[in-house]
């Protein structure tokens, strides 16, 4: 034990960065590099948009997210390439989500400097859908480092009323605000908190320093509206946002028919039981008691967790990568409970404690490769059907869901998107590539299978070659 303890002590400066040069090492040493679903090639495409701007080319165009995630990687890849930059900067918030969640438990259990690293070492650091969604290139993990940040700097304004931290509490809260805006539900209650303090403590210089800040924070997108590059899109509203969503299993959206087990209000909590974040969840959760509320800090985490699984629960759709931005809130919650575990092993025995801690990671192992295999089996068949697919040049490909991608991995065909809408005549000898297991079982009624039946009943295809995954390839008869 002591052994285990030392070493924990050793890593407490430099866990924040041993997780994310381990995870880096292993993406790069398995290919994977976190191109995974339309979005992320969507991140990559307005990513190299911004880069060529800020080398003096044209204006990035339209983007339907807020900028700053791209436009880190856009930065990032004046030094390193370009996928790898937007990667990078994924699992450097990851490592600074650790850094910051260190910060604020030690805060709140200064006594239990030891026991917090070896806690977020298993339990957070090797979260099997942290390490997951932290490899992707998407904006999930940046956007929790800054929630993260953001609580931090919360929790020291509540403690002391030092402007400072107010100022830092906002320039998080807008910069999270700017990668995700659904960080918006977060921040808002803890956001009210500080301001109706701050007002008691009123300081006109850090008003205008906050608002300064702000503006900076926004700077890049007035700088694009400015040239004429729209900065500001994306569902900022959330138009399509329903309490009758609450209680729905199915949904029928602009993604296609999605039919889930159970009903929004349940998945939004999923992140404080689900094996993919904490496998331990439904011991945690069950004994936890009233005491935690003693604390005004825990009981505003509750809050945070609260509002942005209510916000959730009202979208059309369940991802557990959505789930991600709040899991930190859990983390906090459950360290009081995994504290309190940890003396009552060791009054019994304290090699107990190293053989659990072996038997976690583990699991954690285990679970952590089940969760990456979807994604680097379709990272995969996506770059496997992209070299096959250079062997029909010069011909037409219609397809839907892969488009991007096979742009992004040199595929140079003309690519007609099944997708945007129906089309009356096909071109002859032309191909279609298609999932038709995924297609019939999401796109009934709509634009993919519709073209795909009609294509099929007026002119006639004939199958060329299986991909996996599902993928067939058809050349159009007449």
């Amino acid at each position: 034990m002591k052994t285990v303890t030392n070493t924990l002590l050793f890593l407490k400066s430099g866990v924040w960065l041993l997780f994310p040069a381990l995870l880096l090492t292993f993406n790069l040493v398995s290919d994977f590099n976190g191109l995974y679903g339309q979005d992320s090639f969507e991140y990559l495409r307005y990513s190299r948009a911004l880069h060529e701007y800020l080398s003096g080319g044209e204006l990035p165009g339209t983007f339907f997210w807020p900028v700053l995630y791209p436009l880190s990687g856009a930065l990032v890849s004046f030094f390193i390439p370009d996928v790898l930059a937007l990667q990078v900067v994924s699992i450097l918030c990851y490592g600074l989500t650790i850094l910051f969640l260190q910060k604020i438990l030690i805060r709140l259990y200064p006594e239990r400097i030891k026991l917090v690293i070896l806690y977020l070492c298993l339990f957070f650091s090797l979260s099997p859908f942290v390490l997951r969604y932290s490899s992707v290139v998407m904006s999930d993990a940046m956007t929790m480092f800054l929630l993260s940040a953001f609580i931090y700097y919360y929790l020291l304004y509540t403690e002391t009323f030092n402007n400072r931290y107010f100022l830092l509490l906002v320039l998080f809260a807008f910069t999270a605000i700017n990668t995700r805006y659904a960080s918006i539900a977060v921040v808002i209650v803890p956001g009210a908190i500080a301001l109706h303090s701050f007002i008691r403590h009123f300081n006109l210089l850090y008003l205008l320093c906050s608002l300064f800040a702000i503006v900076i924070v926004f700077l890049p997108n007035i700088i694009l509206e400015i040239q004429g590059s729209p900065g500001l899109t994306g569902p900022l509203l959330v138009p399509a946002w329903s309490v009758k969503n609450f209680f729905h299993l199915s949904f029928l959206t602009s993604d296609g028919y999605q039919s889930f087990t159970v009903p929004n209000i349940c998945f939004v909590f999923s992140s404080f039981i689900h094996p993919g974040f904490i496998f331990t969840g439904l011991l945690f959760l069950f004994f936890l008691n009233r005491h935690i509320l003693d604390k005004a800090f825990l009981r505003t985490i509750i809050f945070i967790s609260i509002t942005y699984a209510l916000f959730l629960a009202g979208l059309a759709t369940q991802n557990s990568r959505f789930l991600l931005l709040t899991f930190p809130s859990v983390i906090i919650l459950y360290s009081g409970l995994f504290f309190r575990i940890c003396d009552f092993i060791n009054g019994i025995s304290r090699k107990i404690i190293v053989s659990l801690v072996v038997i976690v990671i583990l699991i954690q192992m285990i679970l952590s490769y089940r969760g990456f295999r979807p994604l680097y089996n379709d990272n995969r068949t996506i770059r496997d059907i992209a070299v096959r697919m250079k062997a029909y040049p010069d011909k037409s490909i219609y397809t839907f869901n892969i488009d991007m991608g096979l742009k992004e991995y040199g595929v140079k065909n003309e690519i007609i998107n099944l997708w945007l809408s129906g089309i009356n005549h096909f071109y002859p000898g032309s191909l279609i590539l298609i999932n038709p297991g995924n297609a019939y079982r999401q796109w009934k009624n709509l634009n993919p299978v519709y073209n795909w039946e009609k294509v099929k009943r007026e002119q006639g295809v004939r199958l060329i070659e299986k991909f996996p995954g599902g993928w067939d390839l058809y050349e159009i008869k007449n």
